[in-house]
């Protein structure tokens, strides 16, 4: 129903459909664009309830505003989406900056504080190892609590979320003093004790590699062929795309970047959200880059034709009025659609520039 509704949603470059719903289990987020109007979203639930002969809990409907700092702070201060829309009822929660909203177990919001939304499981992890260290465990049974708990605790947010560098080393810490029992001299090494068995070490959990190896997953997400990838890489195109670095903005126009991976533009990291930063850099420590001993033909002819990472001239111009009337006019994106616009089998073409054939008629 919402999506065949009135409700436009988000339009992503390359999703072949707008973003208006996703849903999980018994939990629906709902994503309304500044013209949409929330009054038609209430109106949907409405006949879904009685159709359902079910109801839905819009007590715990909450409201995370996404834009511009000035339509975040109007949307709080009116409570409404657009002019001439229904008021959103005073007891709907809207999330200021600063504040976050619990989704699926992560904790989404604008200018939200990553650390400090890890201070509940630390302490949660606190409280369970402090009650196991009364018992004496011996160090096999430590590394085991450790990877039971702090292990257990963490891997879930890490992988929607990503952990900040503050709290892996505060976790580092506590496994340190839960391992040692709080003693100040370590007759091991921390880092002997992380390798396998076979290695002299305890399989101790090492945070760090598997908070490597959660972005790890990201950047495969990420890098899926187009059927597979989800939702969330084509916002990170957007996302990577608005932040390419200073020089490469300025050789490739914003329209013409679409993957840096596949291209030769990069994005600044310094500017990314913490999520896409973290993948990109296990990109460059893993060295990921488009390189094979052979590319087959149906491969080749999908890579983006702007910024080609094969070009030969890596700084022509991209911003010529030919090259904007490729991508405004013709739509070519790839290498397959100007290899399609250059076949020109019509016998009636000359090759001059005031070709009189039907197909440079139509280009012009």
């Amino acid at each position: 129903m919402l999506r065949n509704s009135a409700i436009t949603g988000y339009d992503i470059p390359g999703l072949r459909t707008n973003l208006v719903a996703s849903l999980y289990a018994d939990d629906t987020t709902v994503y309304l664009r500044e013209s949409d109007s929330y009054a038609t979203l209430l109106s949907i639930l409405q006949v879904w309830q009685r159709a359902a002969g079910a109801k839905f809990n819009v007590a715990k409907t909450e409201i995370i505003p996404l834009g511009t700092p000035e339509f975040r702070e109007r949307l709080i201060r009116t409570r409404l989406l657009c002019d001439g829309d229904t008021e959103i009822a005073a007891h709907i929660r809207i999330a200021r900056d600063g504040e976050a909203t619990r989704v699926l177990g992560t904790w989404p919001g604008n200018k939200v504080d990553g650390p400090g939304l890890w201070a509940p499981i630390l302490e949660k992890i606190t409280k369970k190892l402090d009650a196991w260290s009364k018992l004496n465990p011996t160090i096999d049974g430590r590394c085991t609590l450790v990877q039971i708990y702090v292990g257990g605790y963490t891997q879930y947010l890490t992988a929607a979320q990503g952990m900040p560098r503050s709290i892996e080393l505060k976790i580092n810490k506590i496994i340190s003093d839960f391992i040692w029992a709080g003693t100040k001299r370590h007759p091991i090494n921390i880092d002997t004790l992380r390798k396998s068995k076979d290695e002299g070490g305890k399989n101790l959990l090492d945070v760090a590699a598997r908070n490597q190896a959660a972005y790890t997953v990201w950047l495969r997400e990420y890098l899926s062929d187009e059927g597979a990838r989800p939702t969330w890489a084509y916002l990170a195109d957007v996302i990577l795309a608005l932040n390419a670095r200073k020089a490469d903005g300025i050789k490739t126009p914003l329209d013409a970047r679409y993957n840096p991976f596949i291209q030769d533009w990069k994005p600044n990291n310094n500017k990314l959200p913490f999520i896409l930063k973290s993948m990109m850099n296990v990109a460059k420590t893993f060295g990921v880059v488009a390189d094979a001993p052979y590319v087959p033909d149906e491969v080749r002819l999908q890579v983006p034709i702007w910024s080609h990472f094969a070009r030969e001239h890596p700084n022509a111009s991209q911003h010529t009025k030919e090259a904007r009337c490729l991508r405004k006019n013709h739509h070519v994106y790839l290498v397959d659609g100007l290899d399609e616009l250059a076949e020109l089998d019509n016998p009636h073409h000359t090759g001059e520039n005031d070709c009189n054939c039907q197909n440079c008629q139509y280009d012009r």
